[in-house]
């Protein structure tokens, strides 16, 4: 899913970057890796090009038989564009993990759902999100897979999440272009690497959720909701039902996504949602990512500007 140029136009259209395309090749020059990443300035200055990024959503695709690919080369080649850090995600439980004798590297836990039917899957959930998702079957939830008609819908709902991320628990969460993300989403739907999901109270849509398909595998990328969603217990249901749909299509891994390794702990501000992926019957796995400084002071600096941007207290010394 994350090597798919799909996910280079939709990176393209929603982050707003510069897709990179890399490739490794063995001694023959026999393809053995490739991966897609998005190069892109979080300054929105002059001084932009003074802090680019090179992200990766997931590890490498390896090919078959070749050994996992060393990141040394990759970084060598970023310092020498310019680029003060690499982001190295770990979203893709199934593959090997980024290789390179690097430091801050960071532990997630993702969590990947067994494929089966709807009864199976409902008896690996916990007792809690069962009573959840029988109060919204009780109370008239819909659950539907849409398309392109129903992303607007869905955008509005995500913006709504993440507006309640930054106010109630102090997220440093972005603002969302709801045209450049909705145009991303679009594309992935119509490439058929998307699938959208939609639950209706009455005439309201209440929360919605966003996969990522390829091949037989499914990722759980974005989810939004409002409050009636929370009450009524609208996100659990449309999980199973999505989850169900994908294992009678045959998909055998479904990622429902991840948290850092400290949300384990209860007293972790992640721990509520580590608690709701485990409370799905998932399974958690621990995947290896994080960051990797190439020009640190650039990095200090720029890590301090957002800290403090965050704090709301930004000053002339800053900017």
């Amino acid at each position: 899913m994350f090597q798919t140029s799909a996910w280079a136009t939709f990176l393209q259209e929603s982050r707003r970057g510069e897709p990179v395309f890399v490739r490794w090749v063995d001694a023959s020059g026999k393809l053995a890796a490739l991966a897609v990443g998005l190069i892109r300035s979080p300054v929105k200055s002059r001084l932009g090009r003074a802090a680019l990024t090179l992200a990766f959503d997931a590890p490498p695709a390896i090919a078959h038989g070749a050994s996992t690919p060393r990141i040394e080369p990759l970084a060598a080649w970023a310092r020498r564009e310019g680029v003060i850090a690499l982001h190295l995600g770990s979203f893709d439980c199934g593959g090997r993990p980024w290789c390179g004798n690097l430091r801050d590297y960071e532990e997630r836990i993702e969590f990947v759902a067994t494929p089966g039917d709807e009864h199976e899957l409902w008896r690996r959930m916990r007792k809690g999100t069962r009573s959840a998702i029988r109060r919204a079957e009780r109370l008239g939830v819909d659950v539907e897979a849409v398309g392109n008609d129903h992303v607007a819908q869905f955008v509005l709902l995500f913006a709504s999440t993440l507006e309640r991320l930054r106010r109630d628990k102090g997220v440093a969460i972005g603002e969302v272009d709801a045209k450049t993300f909705g145009a991303g989403l679009e594309g992935l739907l119509a490439a058929r690497r998307g699938r959208l999901y939609l639950a209706r109270l009455g005439d309201e849509d209440v929360g919605g959720c966003f996969f990522g398909v390829e091949g037989r595998s499914a990722y759980y990328l974005f989810n939004g909701s409002n409050a009636t969603a929370r009450e009524v217990g609208a996100m659990p249901l449309m999980l199973l039902r999505a989850m169900s749909d994908f294992s009678e299509e045959g998909i055998d891994r479904i990622n429902l996504g991840g948290v850092p390794a400290s949300a384990s702990d209860p007293s972790s501000p992640d721990h509520g949602l580590y608690a709701f992926k485990l409370g799905l019957g998932a399974e958690p796995v621990i995947c290896r990512g994080g960051r990797i400084p190439l020009r640190r002071i650039r990095l200090t600096l720029l890590d301090f500007a957002r800290t403090v941007r965050a704090k709301g207290v930004l000053t002339r010394a800053v900017l």
